[in-house]
């Protein structure tokens, strides 16, 4: 690698690196001639040449060039201010694209119009001089979306997850081998620092107070609220023939009647009333 070492992690170059994918995306150089490949991983994932500390140097270096008109930076413009290469630098933009943390200013396939940092990006940049800390959660949002979060959330939710455990899952979705652990290990990297996931001593995962929670309000039943009872002048219910019993239960089912026909009903249950105490005295 042609960048400082201090900014990079001593990883071994492996003959079966994945040839699907450039040198970007896979942060490594392309497989030799007549060496057997990896087929392409299904996720994208952080390369492991660039220690974690230096990728966040190196997305808050976006937030930096862009400025506060969020202009489109290249990457040997974000290179020059990490003292990085620009090849260097191209190893975490997929990752950073895939997050979105960055986005393309250019063609999908082009890096030469230069990427533009998220809202998320800039509120990063910004928190980190004054709370280097807690600064990384001002990313939990777009990354509680990741792939990766959301593969460890469900069961995270449920119970503490060893990391060992936590990687092989990543690694199943990801469809990756053993060679690409390190690169799911800054995946949950990423989750810690945001708050998201936090990690205790004994390399158990819980899920952290940085959550955030998507949950969609649920409408209640579509059930009419019937309207209040009608007066019936202190009628007891044992006096309440079954005609009337009969009207209220129309006014009950259909609150949207109009005025004038609703007066009308108890009208006529009134009058219905009415009758019945002249035929209860005319029977005495």
């Amino acid at each position: 690698m042609s960048d400082a070492p201090d900014t990079t992690q001593p990883t071994e170059m492996t003959p079966d690196a994945p040839d699907a994918q450039s040198d970007a995306e896979n942060g490594g150089s392309a497989p030799e001639s007549g060496k057997s490949s990896r087929p392409k991983p299904a996720k994208i994932l952080p390369t492991d040449r660039i220690r974690h500390d230096k990728q966040m140097d190196i997305l808050r270096a976006f937030a930096a060039v862009s400025g506060h008109e969020r202009k489109a930076v290249t990457n040997k413009e974000v290179g020059a201010v990490v003292n990085m290469a620009d090849s260097t630098i191209s190893q975490i933009v997929p990752f950073f694209v895939d997050t979105g943390l960055i986005v393309r200013a250019g063609d999908k396939k082009s890096d030469a119009k230069g990427f533009i940092p998220s809202v998320e990006a800039v509120s990063y940049q910004k928190a980190n001089e004054w709370d280097r800390a807690n600064a990384p959660k001002k990313l939990a949002n777009l990354l509680a979306a990741s792939w990766f979060a959301q593969t460890l959330f469900p069961k995270l939710k449920f119970r503490a997850v060893n990391e060992k455990e936590a990687i092989n899952d990543l690694a199943e979705v990801a469809k990756v081998g053993p060679d690409k652990e390190e690169s799911l290990r800054l995946s949950i990297e990423y989750l810690v620092v945001a708050g998201l996931v936090n990690r205790d001593g004994a390399g158990m995962l819980h899920i952290g107070t940085g959550i955030v929670e998507t949950q969609q309000e649920v409408p209640p039943p579509n059930v009419p609220t019937p309207p209040p009872t009608p007066p019936t002048d202190g009628a007891k219910t044992s006096n309440v023939s079954d005609h009337q019993l009969w009207l209220l239960e129309i006014l009950n089912a259909y609150p949207d009647l109009e005025d004038d026909d609703q007066d009308a009903i108890l009208k006529l249950i009134k009058k219905i009333k009415t009758i019945q105490k002249t035929r209860g005295s005319t029977a005495s």
